[in-house]
């Protein structure tokens, strides 16, 4: 994502790329190269550089104007949207003896590029520059040249859409649902209506521990992010019959390939995978997707061994906070978390206090770090008297999947309502 020097990295970037067109037909070009004056400081003499690149007009994006971003803001979560920007240039050729000459290097040079990454501060390539010529009529190019003392020079005007400059204003996120209704159920169950004569799953319900047996005696939905040492439970139709062995294979994004885990036969329609903890290392968190391979029992002796396939069930991978260090400070101040599994390239991470998104402090993590530090600048107050004051679950996001904030081995009565852990809770103090 861009900050305040997009619009500058954008300028530098076209201008760069025309010096260097310049240079490739002239081994010494005019003095400059390339200018990036207003159109009253041009002068038709020869010692002007070639060509002028004048940013002459700033416009709203229409598309993007009130547009989250897909990488920032999850749905139910509130942003601000960035500031998105067409820019719109006149390129002049300011010597007449050669101007028809300049002004078609210069376009050639922009017709070869037409998506520019000005790298640096500029544009995120989720949504990257691209550079278009923009005709303007006579009476338009005469309204930018009223008041110029200099003759009128050759000049096409170009846009460049679309710049984006994230807002420095945090995304607000929810805390996750704890419960929905206090009626049972509260959920609805949808069949596949697929034949069963093809192995398919249905669903995934996640965890068997004190937390989830809680959300199944409420006939509540489970979880659907798993963590180390969760077991998955997978729902579905032809998946024990006359099953041999069933391996299931966890695919995920930032893996070259699949990891093995064996399932094992619960009865019925019902398997479940482990992800042992020595196993976990080698799953990034992030969103996964399970399939199943089966092996069928032979009917005779000379049959030929089947194995089939079932569709893929996506969950989520959580991370695992280990520790938050300190669990009390004040504002301004750094939070050490540790966690599991460790890092991969490129993986985004936000820390979650309360409902205020935090980045790193040193920008972003390297892979294999199983640590990070976050600046907290500032939290939200439930009074304007309070000024940010309390206790705030933290919660560690990676590559859009939240860590666990409840303990899930504590016991909860049928009467309870479960609590935020207080392992995961930073109070904020003068």
């Amino acid at each position: 994502m861009s900050n305040y020097g997009a619009i500058a990295a954008v300028t530098q970037a076209l201008q760069n790329m025309l010096t260097a067109g310049l240079r490739k037909v002239d081994s010494d070009p005019a003095p400059g190269g390339v200018t990036t004056e207003p159109l009253d400081k041009l002068a038709a003499q020869d010692g002007n550089p070639a060509l002028n690149l004048h940013l002459y007009q700033i416009l709203p994006n229409a598309h993007w104007r009130s547009m989250d971003i897909p990488w920032k803001v999850k749905p139910g979560e509130t942003g601000h949207a960035p500031l998105a920007l067409d820019l719109r240039y006149l390129l002049t050729a300011t010597k007449p003896a050669t101007a028809q000459r300049d002004l078609g290097i210069g376009m050639r040079v922009l017709h070869d590029n037409p998506v520019i990454d000005p790298g640096g501060a500029a544009i995120n390539p989720f949504e990257r520059a691209r550079v278009s010529m923009q005709p303007l009529s006579l009476d338009d190019m005469e309204k930018l040249w009223t008041g110029v003392s200099a003759p009128r020079l050759l000049s096409v005007a170009y846009e460049v859409s679309v710049v984006l400059i994230e807002s420095e204003v945090p995304t607000r996120s929810a805390l996750p649902v704890l419960t929905r209704g206090t009626g049972s159920p509260d959920s609805i169950e949808v069949q596949a209506g697929l034949s069963p004569q093809y192995p398919t799953i249905e669903r995934i319900e996640v965890g068997d521990r004190n937390f989830d047996t809680w959300l199944r005696n409420g006939s509540k939905p489970s979880r659907t992010d798993a963590q180390i040492n969760d077991k998955i439970f997978i729902y579905g139709q032809g998946l024990i019959s006359s099953a041999k062995a069933i391996v299931g294979s966890l695919l995920h994004p930032r893996k070259s390939g699949p990891l093995d885990l064996i399932a094992n036969d619960r009865g019925g329609l019902t398997l479940d995978l482990a992800l042992p903890e020595f196993r976990a290392t080698n799953i990034p968190a992030g969103p996964c997707s399970i399939v199943l391979q089966i092996e069928r029992e032979k009917q005779k002796e000379d049959d030929i061994g089947i194995i089939d396939s079932t569709n893929a069930m996506t969950f989520s991978f959580a991370p695992t906070i280990t520790s938050i260090a300190p669990h009390a400070l004040s504002i301004p101040g750094d939070i050490v978390v540790e966690f599991a599994p460790p890092l991969v390239n490129d993986q985004a991470v936000a820390l979650i206090i309360g409902n205020r998104q935090v980045r790193p402090k040193n920008g972003v993590p390297a892979a294999g770090d199983s640590f990070v530090v976050f600046r907290l600048e500032v939290v939200d107050a439930d009074s304007p008297e309070e000024i940010g004051l309390g206790k705030y679950p933290v919660r560690l996001r990676v590559d859009d999947v939240n860590s666990v904030v409840v303990d899930l081995e504590k016991k909860i009565l049928s009467s309870e309502r479960p609590t935020f852990s207080s392992a995961f809770v930073v109070e904020v103090k003068k």
